[in-house]
């Protein structure tokens, strides 16, 4: 544990500007579901220094999570919105045609970071594990970083499953 720790610690000491930036879990299932602040998916964001919208939990209510409207992708408009995906390109055309979702400065400015679902990576992300949370930072972190960089020219890369 103290190993799992100690790489949080290295993560928001060589990225300070994420203690700076807002970010959301999402994924688009039955629509937007997106993942509130006591699901541990989101915990991960908030452990790296980021803040969950305002309105999140609020909309949210007492579940882990919820499908939001469409009219409430405004909770989407972060620092970086990172999408739990079963295909990255085709999620990504199909989230990008809601218009609402489509004109937002989150995704105008290539903030969006996607993780496929399947493979190790996108497990270690969906079932958040003591275990799988090095492998998961080690990969997160520098779709992270990009997303947030300030530089709307940065690619978020897309590391191997």
């Amino acid at each position: 544990m103290k190993g799992v720790e100690a790489d949080f610690e290295k993560a928001t000491e060589e990225n300070p500007e994420f203690a700076e930036s807002g970010a959301v879990m999402a994924t688009p299932y039955e629509g937007i579901f997106v993942f509130g602040s006591q699901d541990p998916r989101s915990r991960v964001l908030t452990d790296l220094g980021f803040s969950l919208p305002a309105d999140l939990d609020k909309v949210i209510g007492d579940e882990f999570g919820a499908n939001i409207s469409k009219e409430r992708t405004d909770l989407l408009d972060t620092d970086a919105v990172v999408w739990i995906v079963s295909d990255p390109a085709q999620d990504e055309a199909g989230l990008h045609k809601n218009p609402l979702y489509a004109d937002l400065d989150t995704v105008k400015q290539g903030r969006e970071v996607y993780v496929k679902e399947t493979g190790d990576y996108g497990n270690s992300v969906s079932f958040v594990t003591v275990l799988s949370l090095p492998y998961m930072l080690e990969r997160l972190v520098p779709q992270l970083a990009a997303a947030v960089d300030g530089d709307t020219g940065t690619k978020v890369a897309q590391p191997a499953s």
